[in-house]
């Protein structure tokens, strides 16, 4: 394969340069910086080496940087041209080795639109003034994140926002998150965050996001978050390893009915039994590590076909469906799961 920096230094009036899955192996040329008239710089999984290439941020028509599932570390510029970057859309360099702070300029560009900076080893993000609501999706997670500014949620047009797996150790309150009106995708399981559900958070005038995925395992939740009940579109549902207690309440078992694809509730403390499984497209149950007890309901058709079933009792469970049922549990290999 011809030189990465030979091919680059040849192409002064490249548009596009799309190596997507090219196994490149070689650091990112400072020649990059030559290509004034680039728009589209797409190097994901190529095995780019060595420190973040400052350079590429120079180039003044630039609207998509794919950089990820590379080998790139080192930090990313506290400061540049914002000017340089008007066109920038969507900027990707997760699953690297980046590290540091994450600067405040990100959040200034007035077209940007997409952010990934997920599974680097970034420790902070800078202090920002929202100057554009452009961003639509903003990843975060797996990462080692110790703090986040309150700017975060002024983002008010964020659609997607991922911070899981990270190492914060502060609290915030649940009604923080119904700023975010345009919130469809919200993962904050094992970010460190404790969610504090107040008064306000249950008060019926509140607006909440409409979320089709929502995930808050391990954020210290005692109680099943009573916005829940507004939602009409949920199809993913993750409060697994928190403090929740009793039973599972009755309004949770006639929502959703439609929708619902994934519900895990294990590592909590639930008690008593599970009346029904209403979800009629449920594929994935977990209810593992509690302390609920009964038979079993007969699983809807679509978790029996995708074969996915981990629903789990701590104690002995009664299971009464027909021969059929059984039959299909066996094929499945779902039988070994339920105990």
């Amino acid at each position: 394969m011809p030189c990465f920096k030979a091919v680059v230094s040849n192409l002064t009036e490249l548009r596009e340069l799309h190596l997507d899955y090219v196994s490149i192996n070689s650091v990112v040329p400072r020649s990059l910086a030559n290509l004034s008239s680039l728009t589209s710089l797409r190097l994901t999984q190529t095995n780019l080496l060595g420190n973040w290439p400052v350079d590429i941020l120079n180039s003044p028509n630039l609207t998509t940087v794919s950089l990820s599932r590379s080998q790139l570390f080192g930090e990313l510029p506290s400061s540049v041209n914002i000017s340089m970057l008007s066109k920038l859309t969507d900027f990707d360099v997760g699953d690297n080795n980046l590290s540091g702070e994450i600067p405040s300029w990100l959040f200034a560009l007035s077209s940007l639109r997409f952010l990934d900076l997920s599974e680097n080893q970034f420790t902070s993000v800078s202090e920002f003034v929202v100057n554009s609501t452009s961003l639509l999706d903003f990843r975060l997670d797996d990462n080692r994140i110790q703090a986040i500014p309150n700017s975060v949620f002024d983002l008010l047009n964020l659609e997607t926002f991922s911070l899981s797996h990270n190492s914060l150790s502060s609290s915030m309150e649940l009604s923080t998150l119904s700023r975010l009106k345009n919130l469809q995708i919200l993962d904050l399981s094992y970010s460190g965050l404790s969610l504090m559900t107040t008064i306000s958070d249950a008060n019926s005038t509140t607006s909440w996001p409409s979320f089709t995925y929502l995930g808050l395992s391990s954020c210290n939740i005692s109680e099943f978050p009573d916005f829940l009940r507004s939602q009409e579109n949920l199809g993913s549902l993750m409060l697994a390893n928190n403090k929740l207690r009793g039973e599972i309440p009755r309004w949770l078992q006639d929502i959703w009915t439609e929708t619902l694809v994934i519900l895990d509730l294990s590592h909590n403390l639930l008690t008593g039994s599970l009346k029904q499984l209403p979800w009629k497209n449920l594929q994935q149950l977990d209810l593992g590590s509690n302390m609920l007890e009964g038979p079993l309901p007969m699983p809807p058709l679509s978790m029996i076909v995708d074969s996915s079933l981990a629903a789990k009792y701590n104690h002995p469970v009664e299971i009464l469906p027909d021969s059929s049922f059984l039959e299909t549990l066996q094929k499945t290999s779902m039988a070994d799961k339920l105990r």
